[in-house]
């Protein structure tokens, strides 16, 4: 398991397009953007089998527009890893997450945060 904690911030005069968005599983990209971005996301993880594994994950984000203007978003979900590479610590998976919309399917190789 482990937690993922992120700030984003842009400057007067960034282009709708290059603004941080929220980027939690089940939460669709761009859809909550703004001048400033904040999130957390934690994930637990039971190793079942010797090569598989269960996750349960959820966290919330909040993209300020302006001032006093801030939108609020959590999502969370459930998945399953399998170790196809023991020696390396390399999990194949999936996960499926709820948000404020449909739930999403994700394919997941490695860990399901990029390290920047």
């Amino acid at each position: 398991g482990g937690v993922r904690a992120g700030w984003r911030d842009s400057s007067d005069g960034t282009p709708f397009y290059l603004r941080p968005y929220v980027g939690l599983r089940g939460v669709q990209a761009m859809r909550y953007q703004g001048e400033e971005v904040a999130e957390v996301e934690a994930e637990l993880r039971f190793q079942w089998r010797p090569r598989w594994s269960v996750v349960a994950f959820g966290g919330i984000g909040t993209a300020g527009i302006e001032a006093g203007e801030d939108e609020t978003v959590t999502a969370g979900g459930v998945g399953f890893r399998y170790a196809i590479a023991r020696t390396y610590g390399l999990h194949l998976g999936l996960d499926v997450a709820w948000g404020p919309d449909d739930p999403v399917l994700y394919v997941v190789f490695g860990s399901a945060w990029l390290r920047p």
